[in-house]
């Protein structure tokens, strides 16, 4: 952010020093180091900003879409800009990697994947496309596939924060119970290591179920007093089976207008509410259709 700041103190005419502080915004408020309503007006300001400075450039409008998508919820309006980022330049990997995103939220996996895989062509270095790649393994039910994709990229980036928080999700869906807990307790020893850890006092009582019920117990507690986003707890609370608690999260996390809300409600560790009208009703509040 630093840098950002003093290359527009350097040339205020300079869009894409906007662009990254709108990310770095994004990044903060994705990881409960920043409040959603902290982010909303730096991203959607910066954004602003840079369409202003440069309206023909791919990454404003890619930019733009992630603004649209997250902070709005107008999936229509996101998928007009993604579609205007293609056109400038259909070679650019980031967009195929938002487009996979926007896929899973309007409920088209495997036409996510699809667009996962096209950025992860154009880009085969890139971790962050990689990631997503995985994720969109995991949203299809590849479950073993999206697996490898995260231990292979803990191997070569032991702090890649999605492929820490997405691998004990993956683990949980194929039944790997031992392996899951340790990648939760690497989830938070690593990028949470702030957060209360008592996986190891909740298993000796009651194995990974009170594991996963112990420590998402402890944050909401440790809410009250530093902001954790919602969802956090709620996937832990999801694979304890806990249905109740995991519906209250999930609710809180819509409150607090967590920008990952959207992509949260189609991970498959939430299949188990699919029924449930509370959980139904989410997809309502963030103009969404219900679709199983």
């Amino acid at each position: 952010m630093h840098y950002f700041e003093k290359a527009i103190e350097i040339d205020p005419d300079y869009a894409d020093a906007y662009l990254w502080i709108a990310w770095v915004w994004n990044m903060l408020a994705g990881s409960s180091f920043a409040t959603p309503e902290e982010a909303t007006a730096m991203v959607k300001s910066n954004v602003a900003k840079a369409f202003k400075l440069d309206s023909t450039s791919v990454d404003v409008y890619t930019a733009l879409a992630t603004s649209q998508m997250f902070y709005d919820w107008n999936f229509k309006s996101a998928e007009k800009s993604i579609e205007k980022a293609i056109s400038i330049n259909p070679n650019n990997a980031d967009v195929h990697m938002w487009y996979a995103n926007l896929l899973i939220i309007l409920g088209y996996p495997k036409e996510a994947l699809e667009q996962s895989e096209v950025g992860s062509k154009l880009d085969p270095m890139n971790n962050g496309l990689k990631t997503n790649y995985g994720i969109n393994l995991y949203c299809v039910g590849r479950y073993n596939e999206a697996i490898k994709v995260f231990q292979e990229l803990l191997k070569i980036d032991p702090g890649n924060v999605v492929a820490l928080d997405n691998l004990p999700l993956a683990l949980h869906e194929v039944g790997r119970y031992i392996e899951e807990l340790e990648a939760w307790k690497a989830d938070y020893s690593t990028y949470l290591k702030d957060y209360a850890n008592v996986f190891d006092q909740g298993y000796a009582n009651g194995g990974l179920t009170g594991a996963l019920n112990l420590q998402a117990d402890s944050l909401v507690k440790k809410s009250k007093t530093k902001f954790i986003l919602p969802f956090e707890i709620a996937q832990l609370y999801a694979c304890a089976g806990n249905k109740e608690r995991t519906l209250e999260m999930l609710e809180k996390d819509y409150e607090v207008h967590d920008i990952g809300l959207p992509t949260v409600l189609r991970l498959p560790i939430f299949e188990f509410v699919h029924d449930e009208p509370r959980f139904q009703n989410l997809f309502h509040k963030i103009n969404l259709p219900y679709k199983p």
